[in-house]
Order: C-alpha cells, then sequence, then structure tokens
C-alpha cells in the first residue's frame, strides 16, 4: 500500500516539475505555427489579388486597343497604311502584354519560392530551438534510478527515526 503512495506522489512531483513545462513549449510551437499558415496566406492572398488586378488592367487595356481598332476600321476614316499601324500596335501592345504577363508570372514564382525559403528556413529554426530545448530537458531531468534510490534512502532514514 505504500509502495502505490510513494509512486503516486513520485507521479505528482514528476508533473508538477515537467508538465507544465512542455504544455507550453507545445502550445508555444502551435501557435508560432498558426501564426507562420496565416502570414503566408495572407501574403499568398494579397499576391493573387495584385497579379488579378495587373492581368484584369492588361485586358482592359487590350480590349480598348482592340475596340479602338475595329471603330477606325469600320469608320472607314483610316487607309490600309492607318490599319497596319494600328494592327502592329496592337500586335506590340500584344507582346508587351504578354511579356507583362511573363514577367509578373516569373516575379510570382519567384516570390513563393523565397517564401517558401523562408518558411522552410524558420520551420527548421523553430524545429532546432524545439530540439534544443528538448535536449536541454532531457539533460536537466533527474534520472529515475537515481531519484529512487534518493527516495529509498530517504524512506530507510525515516524508517530508522521512527524506531
Amino acid at each position: 500500500m505504500k509502495t502505490s503512495e510513494d509512486a503516486n506522489k513520485l507521479s505528482t512531483i514528476r508533473d508538477i516539475l515537467f508538465g507544465e513545462q512542455a504544455r507550453e513549449d507545445e502550445e508555444k510551437r502551435s501557435s508560432i505555427h498558426k501564426e507562420l499558415k496565416a502570414n503566408l496566406g495572407q501574403l499568398q492572398q494579397e499576391t493573387q489579388s495584385q497579379f488579378e488586378q495587373v492581368s484584369s488592367e492588361l485586358k482592359k487595356l487590350h480590349n480598348l486597343i482592340t475596340s479602338e481598332t475595329e471603330q477606325r476600321i469600320t469608320s472607314g476614316k483610316g487607309a490600309n497604311q492607318h490599319i497596319t499601324h494600328l494592327q502592329n500596335t496592337l500586335d506590340e501592345s500584344n507582346q508587351t502584354h504578354q511579356r507583362a504577363q511573363s514577367q509578373l508570372q516569373k516575379e510570382f514564382t519567384q516570390a513563393t519560392d523565397e517564401l517558401n525559403k523562408q518558411s522552410q528556413k524558420q520551420h527548421e529554426e523553430l524545429s532546432n530551438k524545439l530540439e534544443l530545448a528538448a535536449k536541454e530537458l532531457r539533460s536537466d531531468k533527474t534520472d529515475r534510478g537515481d531519484l529512487a534510490k534518493m527516495l529509498r534512502g530517504m524512506a530507510e532514514q525515516l524508517a530508522s527515526e521512527e524506531k
């Protein structure tokens, strides 16, 4: 009966010493992970929104140029030379649009890659910190065998004092 009470007391002492710190470390890690995910999601949404705005503006410009070209053709004011000039302008605009869209895609990909690298780096740093904290906890805690010997010795001293 006394052994199970001692074991319960030992378990309670162990929970008091190490349980709260382990829970706090896990909560901190979880909080940092959630914050990192939220920041990445927000950045990705902002980047996508900006990309969509630029794309929308380019489409509007393309539609305006196309509309203007069609109006000039139908109005009969432009001769073949004027039409050719407008067509060249439209082609250049399309090429510019394609280059700009390609450049935006590259920048978006680079930004995404950079964010992924930063995320991976932060993940590694956090993992290393967590691993270091775990090592410190392991090295700081008392060996079970030593603790059992110490408690046995204390029990023997108490038993001998009672006699």
